[in-house]
C-alpha cells in the first residue's frame, strides 16, 4: 500500500532486512519511511538498554497490530523501541484493543483517534457483509490423540515477549492437540464440503476460506478434505480447487512440502484466489 502512495508521501519506502541496516536508515537528520519488525529493536546484548537510533521529534512509529508486544516497557520491546526512538510519537492501529491489568491499548497509545467499523467498511465498498453462523465442532481428545506440540507454535506468537511466549507455550500446545484432534478435523471436513457443496449451488462462483490454528491442522485438514473429494486437488498451481497457502523449510515433515511455496507462487495464489 506505502508503495504505490510515492507521489504523496515524496519518497521511496524502505523495508530493514536486518538490525544493522534498520539503524543505517534511522541515522539520517530528516526524510525516512521505514518498515520493520519489532524484533529488530533489540540491544547488542541482552540486559543492556537499547542505544538512540535517533532523537529527532518528528518521527512517528505506526504500530499495525497495537494490542500485542507494546506493553512491556522493563525490558521488553517496548523499552528496547522508546530507548532507540526516545522523543518518537506513537500511534497504533487495532482491531482489537485490550484492556487488561498489565496491558492496556489506550494507556499505551492514548485515546482513540478513529474508528472504522465493519458498517462503514460495508458502507464504503471495502468489504462485503460478513453474516455470522455458528457451526460449533465440540473439542474431545482420546488418549491416543494426546497433546502435540507443532513446529509452527513461532510463527504464532512472533512478536510476544519471552516470559509471556512461554506462558502461552503448554496452553497453546495443549489447545492446538485438541482443535486438531483426528477426530474432529474429520467432522469439520465432512461439514465444510457439504456446507460448500450446498451453496455453491445458490453461487456457482462462490469462494471459501478456512483458517486453521495451526500449520499442521492445515495440512491435515486439506488431507481430510480431499480424501472425501478427490478431484479438489492438484499439484499444479494453476489447477484444484482447493491450496493450502502457508511458509515453512525444508525441515518441515515430508508431507508438508507439497504446501510449501515461496513468495511469488503464494501471491499468484492468492491472485487466483481474488479472481
Amino acid at each position: 500500500t506505502f508503495a504505490r502512495c510515492q507521489d504523496l508521501l515524496r519518497q521511496p519506502p524502505v523495508q530493514a532486512e536486518s538490525r544493522v541496516q534498520l539503524r543505517e536508515l534511522l541515522d539520517v537528520a530528516a526524510g525516512g519511511v521505514v518498515f520493520t519488525t519489532l524484533q529488530k529493536f533489540l540491544p547488542d546484548t541482552r540486559g543492556e538498554a537499547h542505544p538512540v537510533l535517533s532523537a529527532r521529534r518528528n518521527i512517528v512509529v505506526i504500530a499495525d497490530e497495537a494490542h500485542r508486544s507494546q506493553y512491556d516497557f522493563i525490558d521488553g520491546f517496548a523499552r528496547h523501541l522508546r530507548d532507540a526512538l526516545p522523543n518518537a510519537s506513537f500511534i497504533g492501529f487495532t482491531g482489537t484493543p485490550i484492556e487488561r491489568a498489565d496491558a492496556s491499548t489506550r494507556a499505551v497509545f492514548g485515546d482513540t483517534i478513529s474508528i472504522y467499523d465493519i458498517e462503514r467498511a460495508v458502507t464504503d465498498c471495502a468489504t462485503v457483509p460478513i453474516y455470522y453462523e455458528s457451526r460449533l465442532a465440540k473439542l474431545a481428545l482420546k488418549d491416543s490423540e494426546r497433546p502435540r506440540i507443532d513446529a509452527g507454535f513461532e510463527e504464532v506468537t512472533e512478536g510476544e515477549e519471552a516470559e509471556r511466549k512461554e506462558q502461552l507455550r503448554s496452553r497453546w500446545a495443549q489447545l492446538e492437540a485438541v482443535v486438531g484432534a483426528e477426530s474432529r478435523v474429520q467432522s469439520i471436513a465432512r461439514d465444510l464440503v457439504a456446507h460448500f457443496e450446498q451453496r455453491r449451488e445458490v453461487f456457482p462462483e462462490g469462494k471459501a476460506m478456512l483458517v486453521c490454528m495451526s500449520r499442521r491442522i492445515a495440512v491435515e485438514m486439506y488431507q481430510a478434505i480431499t480424501a472425501l473429494r478427490p478431484g479438489w486437488a492438484s499439484d499444479d498451481d494453476a489447477q484444484g480447487e482447493i491450496k493450502v497457502v502457508m511458509t515453512g523449510a525444508a525441515s518441515d515433515p515430508l508431507d508438508w512440502q507439497s504446501h510449501i511455496r515461496n513468495k511469488p507462487r503464494r501471491e499468484d495464489l492468492a491472485e487466483r484466489f481474488r479472481d
